[in-house]
């Protein structure tokens, strides 16, 4: 736990008390799963832990690439092995990055737009098709589907990413 912490604390992540904190939540980015784990998902009052695991689970094992972003400045909080093999990152490094880091310079406006409207409230998700620069310099072109996960309250917790490697 200790160096989850100092990877997101250097991701610029801030911790602080409270149940409905999206920074205690994401202080452990295995947490960001923890989402599902709201009234409108239990069965009476009793909790479904398995949709959660089943969800962690899933996202850890897609074939798909998938990153978890915060909403405030788009840095990486997670990301699963598909998208760190895609990109040649590993966790670790990929950990508070924003997407321009590994966008390739033509396609970086066009990503801002589409996370600015989610960002202010305009739109919940977008798709695009850009390229991609891998930690060697490479690029590859690729399907981003972004969208944005709420609290229970309503209130924006992190925005999804996925991408799928086109030829």
């Amino acid at each position: 736990m200790a160096v989850t912490r100092q990877i997101m604390q250097n991701a610029g992540a801030t911790f602080t008390s409270g149940r409905e904190s999206v920074a205690a939540v994401l202080a452990n980015p295995e947490h960001v799963f923890s989402f599902l784990d709201v009234p409108q998902d239990r069965v009476g009052k009793k909790k479904s832990p398995g949709a959660i695991f089943m969800l962690r689970l899933a996202c850890k094992r897609s074939p798909i690439g998938m990153s978890v972003v915060r909403v405030e400045d788009g840095k990486v909080l997670w990301s699963n092995l598909a998208i760190q093999r895609l990109l040649r990152y590993s966790a670790k490094e990929l950990a508070g990055m924003t997407f321009s880091k590994f966008t390739h310079p033509d396609d970086v406006e066009k990503q801002r737009d589409g996370y600015l409207k989610i960002r202010t409230g305009q739109h919940v998700s977008f798709d695009l098709k850009k390229r991609y620069i891998r930690k060697d310099g490479t690029s590859f072109g690729a399907h981003l589907v972004s969208t944005l996960m709420r609290r229970s309250n309503n209130k924006p917790m992190v925005v999804m990413g996925m991408i799928m490697e086109t030829e």
